[in-house]
């Protein structure tokens, strides 16, 4: 029987709330969409300190080189934590605008995601999630027919 090390060594990836939140406006001002955001952060992430030494440190452990990863398995990768940063920035937005009774007609507007935004990457198809059009006619909204558009 193979002897586990429990001394196993992970990467950990560092966005900077400031660096993220710059990169995610320059991707929303050039309407640019998911992956070219990803892009960004990829670009974000492999300049940080800790990120380097994190990624030297799993490299040498594993002798795998997250700097050498495809596009694919860099979209894979940073797709959840890049989503998931971006709804906590959303919702501290959210937060601060309820605490100071601020409107969107205040200028008091929270940024959306990039087209093609979604958590994880390699999602299979064809999952039990309720789809948009769902929940739009659930809150009572008309859809468009193909007649209408």
């Amino acid at each position: 029987m193979a002897q586990v090390s429990k001394t196993s060594v992970f990467y950990k990836i560092y966005l900077d709330t400031k660096g993220f939140s710059l990169a995610w406006n320059k991707v929303l001002e050039r309407k640019g969409d998911w992956t070219s955001f990803l892009d960004e952060c990829w670009t974000l992430c492999i300049t940080d300190p800790k990120t380097k030494k994190s990624f030297e440190l799993y490299h040498q452990a594993n002798e795998i080189d997250p700097m050498k990863w495809s596009k694919e398995k860099r979209y894979e990768v940073l797709s959840p934590k890049a989503y998931t940063k971006a709804k906590g920035i959303q919702k501290r937005m959210n937060n601060y605008y309820d605490k100071h009774d601020l409107f969107p007609e205040d200028g008091a507007v929270v940024p959306d995601l990039p087209r093609g935004a979604r958590q994880y990457w390699n999602k299979a198809s064809g999952s039990a999630r309720t789809s948009t059009e769902d929940i739009l006619t659930i809150f009572g909204v008309q859809l468009p027919t193909s007649e209408t558009e």
